[in-house]
Order: C-alpha cells, then structure tokens, then sequence
C-alpha cells in the first residue's frame, strides 16, 4: 500500500455488485458519507461507471482536494479490472492518486486491522480469504451465483425461487410472495436468464426471506446455506478453528443468530460481524496515516 501524506484528503469507498459507500476523510475529521450503484467491472461498461462518477455531486466541493482515492470493489480481481475502474476514477479525480483492490482487501483491513483472520463476505454474492495481518495470503470462494456464492443473497433467492418453481414452498409462504411480487416462471426465467444482473435480481428476496425468518422452512433454508458456506468455504483453511473468522455483509448481520449457532456446531471462533466494512476502513486509514 503506497504511503499517504498525513492530512491529504482522501477518499475511500468499499463496492459491492448492488451499491458502493464512499467516505472523504481529511486526517481526523470525516467530510462527506456518499452511496451510489455498485461498480463492479464485471456489470458495469467503461461509460456507465464513468456516468455513475460523473454523475455523484456529493463529492464536488472536495473534488479538487482530495490526493489520494482507495477503491475496495467486488469484480476487481483482475489487473484488467483494477485498471479499467482505476482509469476511470482518475477522469473523476484529477489531483489524485487512485489505488483499486479486491473488495475482500477492504474487508480483511476493515474487520482484522494487523491481525491474522479468516475474512468472510456474505453479501449478494460470498467470499472468503485468509488474511495474515498484511496481505490476502489465500481465497476460497468467489465463483459467482451459478456455481458458488454459498450463503449469499443471490444462493438463498435461488433456493426460494427453485422451490416455488417446483411447487415446494409452503402455503402461506408461497401465497405472501405471490402477493408481495409479480412473479412466475416465466418471469424468473426472463429475470435470471434474459435481462442484465441476475445475482442482483436473486438477492432482491432476501428482505422476504428475512421476514419470514421464524418460519420453519426458512430457518431450514438459512441454517442449511450457512453450514454450506463454512464447509465448504472457512473449514478450508488447516487453522480455521485457531483464528478468528469474521463476517462482513449484510447476510451475517442480520441473521447472527443463525450464524452463530451453525459456527458453534463446527468449533469456529466467531470474531466481528459487521454489516459494512467502510467504517472499519475509515478507522484503519485514520489510524495509520502514513
């Protein structure tokens, strides 16, 4: 990580597929709080994350201040990705240095700061890495909604929409989602298979899924895709029982309880559970200006 002069203003923001957090920060003191679209290079074209910067007014009054931007998004797992993101933010900020990496860096550095951990994002889509206190040092995970995801926005919407699609949800369940959304399986097919963004699309039902959270098919539903995600994804790592493992996304956040009780059936040592890695972040530059 290039150094930073202390006092520069700079701006940090953490990306996912569906929206991105942007915060300005000059040395102690926190200027602006800034959400806009996610930009994930994998969706997103040369013009339409151009468009969405140039777009943002929030950040104008600082524009011409800021020197350094630390860009943490999901889909930059690519020199070609970091760059074409990179290039991009640079037309944005002229007197800046601009500095893009994978979003499971800005987690890992959010949640573990100089310590060892095992980082975990379960968002609209998952991940997972091992962090030894300076760099990613091995991933798991990240194959994207059609062959992995395990316990991601889009994996839970998938498994709701298969079982209304194959007639196996229940009543009373089947009958709030019929009300709740225009949908069909001619319309699922349309929305996931034709039209841009499905994993967006997917993870669209998890406030569904959250409300109906004490229901016995959901609890099934969730408890199963977490207990997925750790076999498959944390229990991958030889010391996953000796280091902390921490959650960040709104997945974990919101169904702790769940979390936890799957984590403890497979001796894992819960670390932090955070809904947004941005704060985490700020903390992290605020802490280490160098």
């Amino acid at each position: 990580m290039e150094n930073l002069k202390k006092k520069a203003m700079i701006l940090i923001a953490d990306s996912g597929s569906t929206k991105a957090d942007w915060v300005i920060i000059d040395g102690e003191e926190v200027f602006e709080k800034i959400t806009t679209k996610g930009l994930n290079p994998y969706f997103e074209t040369n013009e339409s994350v151009y468009e969405i910067l140039m777009n943002t007014t929030a950040w104008n009054p600082h524009k011409e201040k800021i020197k350094q931007v630390y860009f943490y998004g999901a889909g930059c797992s690519s020199e070609a990705r970091c760059a074409m993101i990179a290039q991009n933010i640079q037309k944005c900020f002229s007197n800046a240095q601009v500095f893009v990496d994978h979003d499971m860096l800005g987690a890992a550095l959010s949640v573990c700061k100089s310590a060892a951990g095992i980082v975990c994002i379960l968002g609209t889509g998952s991940n997972c890495c091992y962090f030894d206190g300076q760099k990613i040092t091995d991933t798991i995970g990240g194959m994207g909604y059609v062959v992995g995801d395990e316990a991601s926005g889009a994996y839970f919407g998938k498994r709701l929409l298969r079982d209304y699609s194959y007639e196996k949800l229940p009543e009373d369940i089947r009958q709030d989602l019929e009300f709740e959304f225009d949908i069909s399986r001619e319309i699922i097919i349309k929305k996931v298979y034709v039209e841009g963004r499905p994993s967006s699309y997917l993870a669209s039902f998890m406030p569904f899924i959250g409300k109906h959270r004490e229901q016995p098919y959901v609890r099934r539903l969730l408890k199963a895709g977490l207990g997925d995600f750790l076999d498959t994804n944390v229990i991958y790592y030889p010391d996953h029982q000796q280091v902390p493992v921490h959650f960040v996304g709104s997945i974990g956040y919101y169904f702790e309880d769940l979390l936890r009780e799957v984590s403890e059936h497979r001796e894992i040592q819960i670390g932090k559970i955070i809904k947004k890695p941005i704060f985490g972040l700020v903390d992290f530059f605020k802490a280490n200006p160098k």
